[in-house]
């Protein structure tokens, strides 16, 4: 199991409303793998491109190796990159309490 989906899951736990992209996992089985939690499925958007998914973002985490998602120019976001070993030394983010 990913583990976006611990992520995503105490994020929509924590009341964020989230935008999910990913290239290689089916609308269907991200629903059925969040399905395990409980939380406000209003919250939870599926979108069917990257651009899409970050156009209104207040801020991205990238919590996946795809490569297309290396070469993104996310300057303008605040970003928080779960594969980045620089970013996971130089930041510490707690989700919850």
């Amino acid at each position: 199991e990913s583990p976006a989906i611990a992520v995503a899951s105490s994020l929509l736990n924590a009341g964020f409303e989230l935008n999910v992209y990913d290239p290689k996992v089916p609308d269907d089985r991200i629903r059925e793998d969040l399905k395990k939690i409980s939380f406000n499925s209003s919250k939870l958007n599926i979108r069917n491109s990257l651009e899409e998914a970050i156009e209104s973002a207040q801020a991205v985490a990238i919590l996946t190796e795809w490569k297309q998602f290396s070469k993104l120019d996310l300057t303008k976001h605040k970003l928080f990159n779960g594969t980045s070993q620089k970013m996971k030394s130089e930041y510490n983010y707690q989700i919850g309490t």
